[in-house]
């Protein structure tokens, strides 16, 4: 059956979501559109497309997440195992999160913020997407992929997104499900591979003194011992941004740091001292085996 594209508005997506729930219609839910099989019509967000090259290399308006396949398809497809990447053993592998860190205090003052650049990106970029978990090499680089997608930041973010991605969302009626389906992509060892090494950094940068961790982004207050964490990260040869100014922290993603980023949860004036923290501690071996063996660095040790 072949699919019609019809590209509207978010605002757009929601009323005919609404109209179909309604109507008992069965459709799919994805992040940017929905798909109607009854109607063989997929309509799409058209504020997060992007003209991409599609598998037959026609030029048409894609979503991030649409982009992240076909540039998947392009330079990884036909290097696929027959058997599949999935180890049945590793599907526990896809609990693994993204380090979180809150202390619980309010913090005022001076503050060093400092995020990773681009840091999905960074670490994926040097892998290979059929690694196997921990610390495994292998034949399907996703130098390809990374470097085709560098430009545009949710679609290389995406790539991340399709190889944990093991479920839809189909709606009919208030019945919502999530069904398994087919990603030849999968690789619950690949995200393991890359979350042990966001961990292993937020471990340190709590060590050094971070009063808040989120994923690639850490707050230290001024007088903590944030510059032994800048010192890692060069060490390491991860590029980071470095911001410091005034600013607060009031609770969980409520934070203010002057010239450079107020959430919204701050400008509500939400307040938390509800202590948050996620980081599994890994050991020092997956950060030195990604600069020492993928990145073909010479790190050594290092002691924190």
């Amino acid at each position: 059956m072949e699919i019609m594209r019809q590209y509207v508005k978010d605002k757009d997506i929601e009323e005919l979501s609404k109209q179909l729930i309604r109507q008992s219609t069965f459709f799919i839910a994805g992040h940017e559109s929905i798909f109607v099989p009854s109607m063989g019509m997929k309509f799409i967000d058209i504020d997060v497309c992007k003209e991409w090259p599609n598998d037959e290399g026609e030029v048409i308006l894609m979503t991030p997440q649409e982009a992240a396949r076909a540039e998947l398809n392009r330079h990884c497809k036909r290097y696929l195992p027959k058997r599949g990447m999935v180890r049945k053993w590793s599907f526990p592998l896809l609990d693994m999160y993204a380090p979180q860190y809150f202390n619980g205090g309010r913090t005022k003052g001076e503050l060093v913020y400092i995020d990773l650049k681009s840091a999905y990106w960074q670490l994926y970029k040097w892998m290979w997407l059929d690694t196997y978990w921990p610390r495994g090499m292998g034949n399907i680089p996703l130098n390809g992929v990374a470097s085709s997608l560098e430009r545009w930041k949710t679609a290389r973010n995406s790539v991340v997104g399709v190889i944990r991605s093991k479920t839809i969302q189909t709606v009919k009626g208030v019945t919502v499900r999530y069904q398994p389906f087919h990603n030849p992509y999968l690789n619950p060892d690949l995200w393991m591979q890359i979350m042990s090494i966001l961990h292993e950094i937020a471990a340190a940068a709590v060590l050094f003194g971070a009063c808040y961790v989120n994923t690639d982004g850490y707050i230290f207050r001024s007088w903590s011992k944030w510059q032994r964490f800048v010192d890692m990260l060069v060490r390491y040869d991860l590029e980071f941004r470095l911001h410091q100014s005034d600013g607060e922290v009031i609770g969980w993603n409520s934070y203010k740091i002057e010239g450079l980023k107020t959430t919204e949860p701050y400008k509500a004036g939400q307040r938390s001292s509800e202590k948050m923290e996620n980081i599994r501690f890994l050991g020092h071996r997956n950060l030195v085996w990604f600069h020492r063996h993928v990145k073909g660095g010479d790190s050594g040790r290092y002691s924190i």
